[in-house]
């Protein structure tokens, strides 16, 4: 069978590119293909950036002939990445397992293409290309479960697992984004030793659960992980949202907001947030699941900032005058409308922000070296709370001038104290 390239534009030139490193590599010697993501995806016409290709080159070969590849990883994994307009190329050389703890495992590298192809995971991601002919090379049965639209792990289930406890997340990506059904004894491995993903690192999970969170299908990825047995051991802290009136509407939500294109911050926060109306406690589970995930501080901050925006948005009109502007002046404004919107099109979020703010869209009268100068010689104490009444003021329409604004900052505080900050 001859490969079908991608229709996609973009997709077939990040192809086209790793097509002539791999001949590039076969004419000095070293059998190289393409394998993996890109491989399935083209038959499944699914347009993709995700291109690898695996090889017999040495690393040190690969740095003469190929200057513009850069190594990757450890080092005994002899993995480089060629970096192009639309994304990266992987090139990795063959390789065997030789031992393995579920999460980490002792490789060697080896000249053998049938040996690296059949210690990998799942037999759709294991289908080469010929980089000369294009040839289809299938040892392993992938092109006929891609026909069959099924996941099945190469060889023994258990053992691929036991081997990396990842690949049962990894199960759950494929087939939430690909839309395909688990194969039995696949499906059966991972109900049984679903508890061992709990022994990973939290980045690794962090990770495979981003591609989930961000990918086309999350709802999809959500049921998936339930039904395996996995959610629970993902999310503790959302472990009785399965059974919640509320989860369907949370698997619909995500799926909605994933056609939409929302951003993965608004992704994760649909994740983290409870199936119905958020409260206190929800929002402390959402900040023990940033920390347990081990987010990178600003990515974490930003999800917790948003899931709490939500709590407070249920009751806009009622929050006080200092929230509401942290809230209104936030960057994450347009996604914590967006992410109210999408979990509940009738919620009145809009409409109360509209009513209280009706100036929103203006920006502040004095910034700067303005503001500098209309601040001076306020006692340190009071410039805080002038500054949120003065913004207030601003945003409810009261002043509409920047000389209003400095005769608001200049005045005596009696009628700041008025409003609730």
């Amino acid at each position: 069978m001859i490969w079908p390239r991608p229709k996609d534009p973009d997709s077939a030139r990040q192809v086209d590119r790793a097509l002539e490193i791999a001949r590039q590599l076969c004419r000095i010697g070293y059998p190289s293909y393409l394998i993996g993501g890109a491989v399935r995806d083209s038959i499944l016409e699914i347009p993709t950036l995700d291109v690898d290709i695996c090889t017999s080159c040495p690393a040190d070969i690969i740095r003469e002939s190929l200057p513009e590849a850069k190594p990757w990883g450890p080092r005994r994994y002899s993995v480089f990445r060629v970096v192009t307009e639309l994304g990266e190329i992987e090139i990795a050389h063959f390789r065997k397992e030789l031992d393995y703890d579920g999460r980490h495992c002792v490789i060697q590298l080896v000249d053998n293409f049938e040996e690296d192809v059949h210690r990998r995971d799942f037999t759709v991601n294991a289908i080469a290309v010929n980089p000369d002919t294009l040839e289809v090379i299938d040892l392993v049965g992938g092109f006929a479960d891609i026909s069959a639209r099924v996941i099945r792990a190469i060889g023994e289930p258990a053992i691929r697992f036991k081997e990396d406890r990842l690949r049962m997340l990894r199960a759950v990506r494929f087939a939430a984004k690909l839309g395909f059904r688990m194969e039995n004894a696949t499906l059966s491995a991972i109900t049984l030793e679903g508890s061992g993903i709990k022994s990973l690192s939290a980045e690794r999970i962090r990770n495979e659960l981003s591609a989930i969170v961000s990918g086309p299908h999350p709802g999809r990825g959500m049921l998936i992980a339930h039904e395996l047995g996995l959610w629970e051991h993902l999310f503790p802290e959302r472990a009785d949202d399965p059974q919640s009136r509320g989860w369907e509407r949370k698997l619909s939500t995500a799926e909605r907001a994933a056609q939409a294109g929302l951003d993965k911050t608004v992704m994760w926060a649909l994740f983290l947030l409870p199936a119905g109306e958020p409260e206190e406690e929800d929002i402390l589970a959402v900040a023990d699941a940033i920390r347990r995930l081990k987010f990178p501080k600003r990515a974490g901050q930003r999800i917790l900032e948003l899931c709490k925006a939500v709590l407070y948005a249920k009751n806009f009109a009622d929050i006080p005058l200092r929230i509401a502007i942290e809230i209104a002046d936030a960057p994450y404004l347009e996604s914590l409308r967006e992410l109210v919107y999408i979990r509940d099109p009738n919620d009145d979020f809009e409409t109360e922000l509209a009513r209280r703010f009706p100036m929103l869209d203006k920006p502040p009268f004095l910034t700067g070296e303005a503001l500098k100068k209309a601040i001076a010689g306020i006692a340190g104490n009071e410039v805080r709370r002038r500054l949120i009444a003065l913004r207030g003021a601003e945003l409810s329409g009261k002043i509409r001038s920047a000389e209003e604004a400095r005769a608001f900052l200049a005045d005596k505080p009696r009628h700041h104290q008025r409003t609730r900050l």
